[in-house]
């Protein structure tokens, strides 16, 4: 039995009349989500990386749309507008990329990857990504389909 069956059992004895269903589920997806964070952060870690500065790296690396407000970046990456602020500047801070304020709207950034950054996430993306396909190892590919998309459905 797990740590979260075992709290998970301990409140249920507590509060018999509710339902739990939706919880255990939560926290095994949960427990998944951590362990591929740790996965990564792992890979990441010897760059001066955490998850989601790789995240940011690859956030900057793709083509978008235009300037990247705070906001939009933290949604995408599930971290706060301060949290996005910090992960930006220690990007900047190790070389990895670039930023500007955008010269027609402040509130958002111009961030660029710079050659080092670059060079990082042309390094680091093997890796990374066997990482991932490692965690991912007990699933099979059907498995691996119906849990895109079911966690899409939520989020």
């Amino acid at each position: 039995m797990t740590i979260e069956e075992r709290r998970v059992a301990g409140v249920r004895e507590r509060f018999p009349k509710l339902d739990f269903e939706d919880l255990e589920v939560a926290l095994a997806v949960q427990r998944a989500s951590v362990a591929l964070d740790r996965s990564l952060a792992v890979e990441a870690k010897p760059y001066g990386l955490t998850p989601v500065g790789l995240q940011t790296l690859i956030s900057v690396f793709l083509p978008s749309a235009g300037p990247l407000s705070l906001t939009d970046l933290g949604d995408e990456l599930r971290v706060t507008k301060a949290n996005v602020s910090l992960v930006l500047a220690g990007l900047e801070k190790q070389k990895l990329i670039r930023r500007k304020a955008d010269p027609k709207d402040g509130r958002k950034i111009r961030a660029t990857l710079t050659k080092k950054g670059e060079q990082v996430l042309e390094e680091i993306m093997p890796a990374a990504l066997a990482a991932v396909h490692t965690a991912m190892a007990p699933l099979s590919k059907r498995d691996r389909e119906s849990l895109k998309r079911l966690s899409q459905r939520i989020g």
